[in-house]
């Protein structure tokens, strides 16, 4: 059993650039959630967190959870102009 924060924690690479620890609202409730998120060198993003399995929405979460690793990978793509400028209104 684990949490978020400790998840997180673990994961982070200190001193690295492009790496990040990003708080944000929990889904299921008002308190924080904690993920990874690392930049590689091509470019793309990898997210990192430990997610509940079965999460219910509380007033108070629990301190330790049962629960998995998610990585979310974001790739980054190059959007090629069509050659024309768009027109200034």
């Amino acid at each position: 059993m684990d949490n978020c924060l400790t998840y997180a924690i673990r994961q982070f690479r200190y001193r690295r650039k492009g790496d990040h620890l990003v708080i944000r609202r929990s889904h299921w409730g008002w308190f924080p959630h904690f993920a990874v998120f690392y930049e590689l060198q091509s470019g793309d993003i990898v997210k990192k967190e430990y997610v509940p399995i079965e999460p219910r929405s509380r007033w108070l979460p629990p301190l330790f959870f049962r629960g998995r690793e998610v990585t979310t990978t974001y790739r980054r793509t190059i959007i090629e102009s069509s050659g024309t400028a768009p027109a200034n209104h």
